[in-house]
Order: structure tokens, then C-alpha cells, then sequence
């Protein structure tokens, strides 16, 4: 598998490092917090191949992370709530059906994949 060209979307002003693979329905991995993560460490070797065979499988790096920018903490604050605009704002810009596909993610993903899908709940609601 020839490694995914790396992407950028607008997010909260600031640009969103992605990569993709496949297609079929979305597929959104939310790499975790740990030293080093990013969506190519976390993901793209093994992870990526196999859930591209059968989704439309998007791997983004969370902001500080990876090749997504990394703002001051002069002007942003680091916290769950940062990261939760990120992954609506990176859905919002990627097309709203991928807010209804399934999400695979780590450590800290798993707490923001959560608090968005509340957030957007209550948003809808």
C-alpha cells in the first residue's frame, strides 16, 4: 500500500493534518495522547490498510500533534474542550455524513470522540 498523501482542512483557525484511504462509508481514527502520536505513527502501518479494504478510513492528528498546527498556549488553550471544537470543526469541514460513521480511538480519542458526539447531540436536539 503506497503510504496516504497528507491533507489539510481549516479548523478553528488553525490548519488540521489528515490522511485518508479507501472508500465506502467513513471511518474517523482518533489517535491518542502519548509522546510521538500522530495519525501516521498511531495508524497509517497497520491500521490503515486493513480498515481501508472495507471503509473510507480518515486518520487526523489532534492539534499539537503531528502535522496539525500547534498554537501558543500564550493564545490557546490545551484541554478536552479544544480538542472536541477540533473534531467537529475537521467533521463540519469534511462533510457532516462522516459525524454519523464509526470512529476508532485511543487513550484521550476516546474521551474526545465521546464529548463530541454529546455536544453535537445537543446541538441537533
Amino acid at each position: 500500500m503506497t503510504a496516504p498523501a497528507s491533507q489539510f482542512v481549516d479548523t478553528c483557525g488553525y490548519r488540521t493534518h489528515y490522511i485518508e484511504s479507501g472508500s465506502g462509508r467513513p471511518l474517523i481514527l482518533v489517535h491518542g495522547g502519548g509522546a510521538g502520536a500522530d495519525a501516521r505513527g498511531n495508524w497509517e502501518r497497520f491500521s490503515m490498510p486493513l480498515f481501508s479494504a472495507s471503509f473510507r478510513t480518515i486518520a487526523y492528528d489532534m492539534v499539537g500533534f503531528g502535522y496539525t498546527d500547534a498554537p501558543s498556549p500564550d493564545d490557546f488553550v490545551y484541554n478536552p474542550e479544544s480538542r472536541v471544537a477540533q473534531l467537529i470543526a475537521f467533521i463540519e469541514a469534511l462533510g457532516r455524513r462522516l459525524a454519523n460513521g464509526p470512529r476508532v480511538r485511543q487513550e484521550i480519542g476516546e474521551d474526545v470522540d465521546r464529548r463530541e458526539k454529546i455536544a453535537t447531540d445537543c446541538r441537533s436536539a
